[in-house]
């Protein structure tokens, strides 16, 4: 009898701590949805306020700051593009780049891959020889002519060609 009306109130106690913990996790979860709501209204009404605002009236440098204080980026000028090539400066249509700066990069693979396989084989001679055709290619071609890596690929250039690449600007400072 005892064990019974033990176990009775074992059993309650622990419906009992059961449904406080369900309603903690319900008042919660309420505080946590109406806390990001506020969030959300604040955001929306500082967003709304810089829209609000007659920028006429103020001055630049009052522009200014409101514009630091935003989450507007404005590091990059999108109609910038670093002109890799020199050909790029001539009026080409767009097709005509295309099939060039194809022909480049073919070009360029092609010395990049000649140069490493002479520098594994140990094969000095020919290794000057397209060492001194990837310098004039070189030359010839980028604009930017201080045989980094940022002269001869984009940022968007797979990993493999990087790499090679970085290994044969390497090979070529160490053969100067």
């Amino acid at each position: 009898m005892f064990f019974m009306i033990l176990e009775k109130i074992i059993t309650f106690i622990m419906k009992t701590n059961n449904v406080t913990s369900e309603k903690q996790i319900a008042t919660n979860k309420e505080n946590v949805i109406a806390k990001r709501k506020e969030e959300i209204k604040n955001q929306t009404s500082t967003n709304k306020s810089i829209i609000d605002l007659d920028l006429e009236s103020l001055d630049l440098d009052n522009i200014k700051s409101l514009l630091s204080k935003s989450n507007i980026k404005t590091d990059k000028n999108v109609n910038e593009r670093f002109q890799m090539y020199k050909f790029e400066r001539l009026e080409l249509t767009e097709k005509e780049e295309k099939r060039q700066r194809t022909k480049i990069r073919k070009q360029r693979n092609k010395l990049v891959d000649n140069i490493l396989y002479f520098f594994s084989n140990e094969k000095q001679k020919e290794l000057v020889e397209e060492i001194k055709s990837f310098n004039k290619f070189y030359l010839d071609t980028y604009t930017l002519n201080d045989y980094s890596l940022k002269s001869l690929c984009n940022d968007n250039s797979d990993k493999d060609t990087k790499e090679k690449i970085t290994f044969v600007l390497a090979i070529i400072s160490k053969q100067k």
